[in-house]
Parts: structure tokens; sequence; C-alpha cells
């Protein structure tokens, strides 16, 4: 018999690898809340969250370059900033408190759902 956690883990998986690769690497939002539900504290589940993102991400991005929905060059002016911000962000992690932590990732995904909603 198959561990409900188990179950649940895949299933939250399989629905950001979905988000993922129709709203772009958009799974994490439903991955920490996850991730936090099965037990896990919420500054790990930020970090588990970019590590489960990361192959998402890779096979997203493989699909579309292969189907010529992006091009590299479309995408090359972005790389760097967003890898300094990526030192950045996993620097600040350790600094910020839990309850602060909650309150920006609440903050963006209102933002997040606004732009959606007002687009």
């Amino acid at each position: 018999m198959l561990n409900i956690k188990i179950i649940s883990i895949s299933g939250v998986g399989f629905l950001a690898g979905i988000i993922s690769g129709l709203l772009g690497a958009g799974g994490g939002i439903i991955v920490v809340p996850s991730l936090m539900m099965l037990g896990l504290e919420r500054k790990k589940s930020h970090v588990a969250s970019i590590c489960i993102m990361l192959p998402i991400c890779i096979v997203s991005s493989i699909m579309y370059l292969k189907s010529g929905a992006v091009s590299i060059s479309q995408a090359m002016p972005y790389i760097p900033a967003g890898i300094a911000g990526a030192f950045a962000g996993s620097f600040l992690l350790s600094y910020i408190d839990q309850n602060i932590l909650k309150k920006i990732f609440a903050c963006l995904s209102i933002w997040a759902g606004f732009r959606l909603i007002l687009r």
C-alpha cells in the first residue's frame, strides 16, 4: 500500500510541473505552502522549492526552446541579473525572520495574483 505522504509529495510535484510549464516558474507558489503543510519549516520550504523547481524549469525550458517558442537570445539579457539576485536572496534568507519572510511571500503572491487578474 502506498503511503499517503508519498502520494501527496508526488501530487505536489506533478501540480508544480504543470503550473510551471503553463505559467513559467510559478510552481513554487504551490510548492512552498505544500511543503509547509507536509511539515517542513518555512525557510527550508523556500530552499527546497528552489531545488525542486530547478529540474522542472530546465525541462520546461528545453521543451520551449525545442518548439521555437523562445530563443536563448531573448532570455540572455535577464540571466546575469537573475543570477546576481539568486546569490543575494540566498545570502539574505539566513538573516530574515520567518514572520517577515511569510509576509514577503504573501505580498508577492497577492501582487502576482492581481497582475494576472488585471491583465
